[in-house]
């Protein structure tokens, strides 16, 4: 019998740095040390010790880090952004007739200049694409019935993982293709869809046993029950890799995506993904509707149990009202907290590492898990990774007493060289976990603890988005948001930070 398949060597981007610090760091002390030596010949020893002072408390608020790998400089940082939006008025959003949009429900937020539109792809399904205002992205969402791990072999499973790696490696070399994220969302079952297909499935006179039988099944079995849907979208620069900067509009978008589309969900139908269908305007307005006010189920789920089609406008699927908090987001008739991953999986782990996180829980009435990849072009990935084992091995050789994690960290950068040179795709990627209940206050303290158990079974560590809990929302959202496009920081400072 073989050995079950294992997975790992996940590494976090990080600039060269003398011992622990980090390469921004490792600069600003080379920095002052020659600032110092020249105001000491200018104005002597005591002025250049009270530089030195000065700039070391500075670099202190940098250097000491918590688990997270959030420095003191960040958390004051947190803080003062918050503050500033409170004092604003920047974390309350009214809409809808007593707000200020106009009687729409518009989106709040990062969502606020998102718009959609619907086409039609080669296989003659309809489909949304979402545009991101300043963001200059397009997105379009796969809906995927997936199939589940419990009644196929193990073999089928590493299968299954083998073409996902596949998928995402392609992803690295589509034209255009800026971001992926695949989102997972567990919600309580009101049972209408099981009695309606009861009712239209129903023979007409069967005896009076069966159909007692039937009627006590459609009202019993969907008692404490859970529905799992899960969303693939792919996000597209505004020019769709044309060879061009020229920014195309929506109707040019849509006619080329149209011709993608087929391949594409051709592709994750082999990934366990299941029935892969593009979602069109309507579906994708009813998934954001259900996560922003998710009393909102029982109206749908009834509509279509009676075969009737409820259509919203995508000024009507955002809340009517939202307050962002410190530690939490109360949008309409629930609160939601969301947490972002700061660290993988240490070591090695099976491919069902992160089941219980992705499954229902019955302590979190709505919960939304998004992994999020950033696909790096083929021709940058060798670049990057051989830069990434050329840092690990500064780390080390620069230390005098080497850890055992720094020399761990070299081994398994080497290896994604090796990887790489082979002919594996490199992605970033993270991870955003939105959990949703009533606004009762021992219910969300409960959910918080029972997220946190569940991260703790997949061998993450993750943080609350304190300061930003409306735009991690957003994020969890199946609608494409990249992240990196609106923060006033580059990629490469954060990562020399």
């Amino acid at each position: 019998m073989s050995s079950p398949r294992t997975y790992g060597h996940w590494r976090k981007p990080q600039a060269p740095g003398i011992g622990r610090l980090s390469g921004a760091l490792t600069v600003g002390v080379f920095a002052l040390l020659i600032l110092m030596v020249l105001v000491q010949i200018i104005a002597g020893i005591i002025p250049a010790l009270v530089l030195g002072s000065i700039g070391g408390s500075l670099g202190l608020l940098f250097a000491r880090k918590d688990v997270h790998g959030v420095s003191l400089a960040g958390k004051i940082g947190e803080r003062m952004r918050f503050w500033r939006s409170r004092r604003r008025g920047e974390n309350l959003y009214r809409s809808g007739p007593l707000g200020v949009t106009g009687g729409a429900f518009l989106l709040p937020g990062v969502l606020a200049p998102t718009n959609v539109a619907d086409f039609v792809d080669g296989f003659g399904r309809d489909f949304a694409v979402i545009t991101t205002g300043r963001a200059g992205t397009f997105a379009v969402v796969f809906a995927c019935e997936s199939e589940g791990a419990s009644l196929v072999t193990q073999d089928q499973v590493d299968t299954w993982v083998a073409r996902w790696g596949q998928f995402l490696a392609r992803l690295g070399e589509e034209p255009g293709l800026v971001g992926a994220s695949v989102v997972v969302e567990s919600a309580p079952d009101t049972g209408s869809r099981l009695q309606r297909e009861i009712s239209t499935h129903q023979a007409e006179n069967i005896p009076a046993l069966a159909e007692q039988m039937l009627s006590e099944v459609a009202d019993i079995y969907p008692y404490g029950s859970a529905s799992l849907r899960a969303y693939v979208t792919l996000t597209f620069e505004n020019h769709l890799g044309k060879g061009t900067s020229k920014t195309l509009d929506i109707e040019e978008a849509g006619l080329e995506l149209a011709t993608r589309l087929p391949s594409l969900s051709q592709a994750l139908t082999g990934t366990g993904a299941g029935f892969v269908r593009p979602l069109d305007a309507a579906g994708l307005g009813r998934v954001v509707r259900l996560a922003y006010d998710p009393g909102a189920q029982e109206v749908f789920d009834d509509a279509l149990a009676s075969s009737e089609a409820v259509t919203l406008g995508w000024n009507e699927v955002g809340p009517s009202a939202t307050q962002a908090n410190w530690d939490n987001l109360v949008h309409d008739n629930a609160v939601s907290v969301s947490w972002v991953m700061s660290a993988a999986p240490r070591g090695i782990v099976q491919s069902n590492i992160l089941a219980s996180l992705l499954a229902p829980s019955p302590r979190i009435a709505r919960k939304r898990v998004a992994l999020l990849y950033r696909p790096i072009e083929a021709g940058r990935a060798g670049e990057i990774v051989e830069k990434d084992k050329n840092a690990a091995s500064v780390r080390v050789s620069s230390s005098a007493n080497v850890r055992a994690r720094d020399e761990v960290a070299l081994a398994h950068a080497v290896a994604s060289a090796a990887e790489e040179a082979a002919g594996a795709g490199l992605e970033n990627f993270g991870m955003v976990i939105t959990a949703t209940t009533t606004s009762d206050a021992g219910d969300v303290k409960d959910m918080v603890d029972a997220v946190g158990s569940l991260a703790s079974s997949a061998r993450i560590r993750i943080r609350k988005c304190y300061g930003g809990q409306d735009a991690a929302f957003a994020i969890s959202l199946p609608l494409g948001i990249m992240p990196g496009r609106y923060s006033v920081i580059s990629e490469s400072v954060r990562e020399a930070l």
